[in-house]
């Protein structure tokens, strides 16, 4: 009986040790290149990367970008929130639909406030071209990127897209340029209040340098 025991227990941990070892399938998948950088008011810089995105979930999810990086993370904050949104959308078609949040929320601690977010069905494959984020210091030679891919997006109440009163989803495939993207839409709080946001993260995607790869490397194919 007692070596039955052991052996039950050994069998058991063998499961655990099994199970601890399997690694999460991937759910999302980000490529970027540099291609740029158009100078702003000093110390601002709007640069430029193409952007590949592959949902690779079996449910529709939303890929999260900072809109904005500073230099040097500035002081932690006691409160976060969205007080508006401007929804960019290719026309016609809608193929690609990009929500640019603003308001105080940080997605990562370098961030200058705000998001802009994709929603991407299941499996879709989305190429972004002159895809902008701007940095507010000088040096931008190595520059971090934390990507937040979610199952849900609330604003207040609502999930993001009935608050912001339009239809985010984009397509299952698309390869565009940001030239062919324009506004379709605004909308902001009566009194420029910010609201809570709640994100169900999903999984989250770190590019240590969004620098390295350059728009003149081969991109990988879908």
């Amino acid at each position: 009986m007692q070596l039955a025991k052991l052996l039950l227990a050994g069998w058991i941990g063998c499961l655990a040790a099994g199970a601890h070892g399997q690694q999460k399938p991937l759910q999302a998948m980000v490529e970027m290149q540099y291609c740029g950088v158009r100078m702003g008011r000093p110390p601002l810089k709007y640069l430029s990367f193409n952007v590949t995105m592959r949902n690779l979930a079996s449910k529709t999810q939303w890929f999260l970008f900072p809109r904005a990086l500073y230099e040097h993370a500035p002081a932690a904050q006691s409160h976060s929130g969205v007080a508006g949104a401007e929804i960019f959308s290719v026309s016609p078609g809608r193929s690609v639909t990009v929500a640019q949040f603003m308001g105080s929320i940080r997605l990562q601690p370098e961030s200058a406030g705000g998001f802009q977010a994709l929603l991407l069905p299941a499996g879709a494959v989305i190429t972004i071209r002159d895809f902008g984020i701007s940095f507010w210091g000088d040096d931008f030679s190595s520059l971090s990127l934390q990507i937040v891919i979610a199952a849900q997006v609330m604003i207040g109440s609502l999930p993001a897209d009935r608050w912001s009163g339009r239809r985010l989803l984009s397509a299952n495939s698309a390869d565009v340029s940001s030239k062919q993207i324009s506004m379709v839409r605004s909308k902001f709080t009566q009194r420029g209040n910010e609201l809570p946001v709640i994100i169900q993260k999903s999984d989250e995607i770190t590019i240590a340098n969004a620098m390295a790869k350059s728009c003149d490397s081969p991109q990988t194919s879908p």
